[in-house]
């Protein structure tokens, strides 16, 4: 019952994080992961769990379920666990329980790091500059959208909402040399992209490159949506078309198991391959990590 009602206050915004702002789409749907796939587990087991049963016997049948039944991967089911035991942190602290053990740092699921890949400046030009003509308007859409991600080094759910609201232009004065070699204040007009990021809710600034302005200026600074999954599958397809056909050695773990294996490389552009990309990259260029993360919004 206390799932339920987590999830409901979550979604209506009646029950804020603790910074006082609403729950993220991401963090609301990994909640409605969490819920379901406990209530599933609860049939499966044949019994009803209180607060006081979560313990180590829980946590241990639990992922044997996730990783066994549900073949999930390694972060996937450490999403579920550590969702869950975030609700049960809230409902000790609003006095439904007194069952602390299940909300130590050591009952909390390690996540791992995933192989993701990022493309190189060569890579990106290729992409750019692939025939896609066989392929949908679409396709050309989810191509600019992915490269609007790699030149702000968002999250997809920032990068792919883009309106003119967050364009912001000023006029700033710099100190240039005339002709004969005298200094002078000339005014120059910048352009910069402002988000107030939907995971964490800070807010990011974000310089506005050639690259990116001339997307922008494209579609006039109002960047048209493409569901994830679509933008995920379409991507691929024009990695393809721009041969970024180079192997890729990759490990993954699902159902508890770690497996090797290689995969050509346009079939692992995501839609997180963008930020990793425009975050390489900027280091790659010499920028500084604390430059690096009032960009990308990293806490560390």
């Amino acid at each position: 019952a206390y799932l339920a009602l987590y999830q409901e206050q979550a979604e209506q915004g009646v029950r804020k994080t603790q910074k006082g702002t609403n729950f993220s789409p991401g963090t609301i749907k990994s909640i409605r992961l969490a819920r379901h796939q406990f209530e599933v587990f609860q049939v499966k087991s044949g019994r009803v769990y209180d607060f006081n049963d979560i313990d180590y016997g829980f946590r241990t049948m639990f992922l044997s379920y996730l990783y066994g039944d549900k073949k999930y991967n390694v972060n996937t089911a450490a999403k579920c666990i550590n969702t869950l035991v975030t609700i049960l942190g809230a409902a000790e602290a609003e006095g439904y329980h007194n069952n602390t053990k299940c909300l130590s740092r050591q009952f909390r699921a390690k996540r791992k790091d995933v192989d993701n890949v990022y493309l190189t400046k060569e890579e990106l030009q290729a992409m750019m500059s692939a025939d896609i003509s066989h392929l949908t308007k679409l396709h050309e859409l989810a191509r600019d959208i992915f490269m609007v991600g790699v030149w702000t080094a968002q999250r997809v759910s920032d990068y792919n909402n883009l309106t003119r609201d967050n364009i912001k232009t000023c006029i700033r004065e710099i100190i240039q040399k005339d002709k004969d070699g005298k200094k002078i204040v000339v005014e120059k007009e910048f352009t910069r992209i402002e988000i107030r990021q939907q995971k964490t809710g800070t807010k990011v600034i974000i310089p506005c490159s050639t690259e990116l302005r001339a997307i922008l200026e494209k579609y006039d600074y109002n960047l048209p949506h493409l569901e994830d999954q679509v933008l995920n599958r379409y991507i691929k397809e024009v990695g393809k078309a721009a041969e970024l056909d180079e192997l890729v050695e990759i490990e993954s773990t699902k159902g508890g198991t770690a497996k090797k294996k290689k995969e050509l490389k346009y079939n692992l552009i995501q839609t997180h391959t963008a930020r990793r990309t425009g975050a390489t990259l900027m280091y790659l260029s010499g920028m500084d990590l604390y430059d690096i993360m009032k960009i990308t919004g990293h806490s560390s």
